[in-house]
């Protein structure tokens, strides 16, 4: 397993807190803890947050650590991970494809549309941003569901306007051009 490099990650904290900060502040989305409920958690190699449970605006949590690893509350079957020298892709339980990478772990957040959505696309584009080809980001939302995101992101932090979600075909043309290098 392999983590994410932890100048570019320790970014990824900085502006987490900004975004959350002018979500919570700002726009007045509530926020809590990865079960819904407290603050939400960023610290220096986590960030884990939620909707606000007590006004039935949570789904599941989102996560996203320096380190690769599973949290001790993962269920280890939501997570699917592709070892080094897998020459073919595997099938997650929903037959979708998991991409060849040397090493890749799968997770997802649905939100179910609740109003942290917003929270949690704009943290997606801000680790994207700093993490680059160390995060393949994908989204059942087409680009026009990232727009309030992508503006949150530029008007927050400067950056994250031209965002653009990775499709796997592009993805997966990607790694094959870096492997041929």
């Amino acid at each position: 397993m392999q983590d994410f490099e932890p100048a570019p990650f320790k970014l990824v904290i900085e502006d987490a807190k900004k975004v959350v900060a002018y979500a919570t502040k700002t726009l007045t989305i509530k926020l809590g803890d990865g079960i819904g409920v407290g603050k939400p958690e960023i610290t220096d190699e986590l960030i884990t947050l939620n909707g606000w449970k007590a006004k039935s605006e949570s789904c599941e949590t989102f996560w996203l650590s320096l380190h690769d690893k599973l949290e001790e509350w993962q269920d280890k079957n939501d997570y699917y991970l592709l070892p080094p020298g897998k020459s073919k892709p595997r099938l997650a339980p929903d037959m979708t494809v998991i991409p060849e990478a040397p090493h890749y772990l799968f997770s997802f957040c649905k939100t179910n549309r609740n109003p942290y959505d917003l929270v949690i696309t704009a943290l997606l584009i801000v680790a994207k941003h700093h993490l680059g080809d160390a995060l393949f980001l994908g989204s059942d939302g087409d680009e026009k569901e990232w727009e309030p995101a992508k503006k949150l992101c530029q008007v927050v932090l400067g950056y994250g306007g031209d965002f653009s979600i990775e499709t796997e075909s592009k993805r997966s043309e990607r790694l094959v051009s870096q492997r041929n290098r």
